[in-house]
């Protein structure tokens, strides 16, 4: 998905950004502008379809071409950059907007609103994760006392190679884990 292309804003964005197949945000930044705004399109759906073909065949297309473009002669021009979150792709416009770089505001919202969005279904999974974990070591009937081996080994535990943790090393046959899980519903996150 892209969030702003070049011909974004009637061809006056210096930024092409999107989500990359191959991970996360991609900016690449114009080496050249145009030196005037070209006509514009005219709204789709408001002429009829044919005035509409015509006017961007013809006249916009002209208007593109003969509209000359010059070096922008900023520090990144021509640079491609790949940012890990859609945060740091939103920082990185943000820069390249005080530079000088014509970057659409909506673009750096999209972004900011989709790190958002990215935080909140983090936090659900960590969530999710530790309340099932939590559940497993609440459960006393998988305890034979302090120290001993839990009848049945936990995902957790083995996943991180630490077999120790199949012990029962809080001594309270699960009275902490169950303590966790009310205040947790409790709190309703």
């Amino acid at each position: 998905m892209s969030y702003c292309r070049w011909s974004s804003n009637n061809s006056m964005c210096d930024v092409y950004v999107y989500e990359d197949v191959a991970g996360g945000w991609t900016t690449h930044v114009a080496a050249k502008r145009r030196v005037l705004p070209p006509i514009p399109s005219l709204p789709l759906g408001r002429v009829p379809n044919r005035i509409w073909a015509l006017w961007e065949r013809r006249v916009r297309s002209l208007s593109l071409r003969l509209i000359p473009v010059r070096p922008i002669g900023l520090p990144y021009d021509g640079c491609s950059f790949t940012d890990s979150t859609p945060s740091a792709c939103a920082d990185r416009l943000e820069s390249l907007r005080d530079m000088g770089y014509r970057v659409p505001l909506y673009a750096i919202d999209a972004l900011r609103e989709e790190d958002q969005e990215t935080t909140m279904t983090d936090i659900i999974a960590e969530r999710d994760r530790l309340r099932k974990a939590l559940s497993f070591y609440a459960d006393a009937s998988r305890y034979d006392g302090p120290n001993q081996r839990l009848h049945e080994p936990d995902e957790w535990s083995d996943a991180a190679g630490l077999s120790t943790y199949r012990l029962d090393v809080t001594r309270d046959n699960g009275t902490i884990a169950r303590q966790a899980l009310r205040e947790e519903n409790d709190v309703h996150i």
